[in-house]
């Protein structure tokens, strides 16, 4: 019995794992996007402001993506014929947004407002790293740092907020079990 009981414990754990694993969930991974941008060209090259493609960043929850006419200020006349950028040219001819790919992308169990951490004065980097080094953008924030430029203070955040979810789960698990011990049953 108590075999069984090892070994759906370990069976459990495994499962639970692999399904968290980076394997699995993406992350550390360059997601493939329908334009080929470069964070390091536009923001580290030409110094643009994170704030004229993300025009929303400083007045709701989420950063935002740039509309098309944002990136056809500039390129409707540098490399207007470039063949890179026809996903863009047939995004403002088609009047249709162009479908990125979500990169960052918090659990359910996390809210989190830009506009209240840029009005506070955090800046992009301080969370996101060094983006205007970097021509791709990782997939998903990293607890453990693997995410190259992502700040020891975003680390420390994030293995925060884990060990706070740990935390809650066991206690949860606790009154359960007290409940069920108050009312005759056995505890699991």
């Amino acid at each position: 019995m108590i075999a069984v009981v090892v070994l759906g414990g370990l069976a459990f754990l495994s499962y639970t794992q692999i399904a968290r694993s980076s394997y699995l969930t993406g992350r550390y991974l360059e997601k493939q996007q329908p334009v080929q941008f470069s964070h390091k060209h536009h923001v580290g090259d030409d110094g643009i402001d994170c704030r004229y493609c993300h025009q929303t960043v400083e007045t709701t929850a989420t950063a935002g993506m740039p509309a098309t006419q944002t990136c056809m200020n500039c390129h409707s006349q540098l490399w207007a014929d470039s063949p890179y950028l026809e996903p863009v040219r047939a995004s403002f001819r088609e009047n249709k947004p162009i479908q990125w790919e979500r990169v960052h992308d918090l659990p359910e169990y996390v809210y989190f407002n830009h506009s209240i951490h840029v009005a506070k004065g955090v800046g992009c980097s301080t969370c996101h790293g060094q983006i205007d080094t970097m021509p791709g953008v990782p997939g998903k924030h990293a607890s453990d740092g693997v995410v190259p430029g992502l700040p020891p203070r975003t680390r420390e955040i994030y293995q925060a907020q884990e060990r706070d979810i740990q935390h809650a789960v066991e206690r949860q698990r606790y009154r359960c079990r007290r409940t069920r011990t108050a009312k005759g049953r056995l505890p699991h």
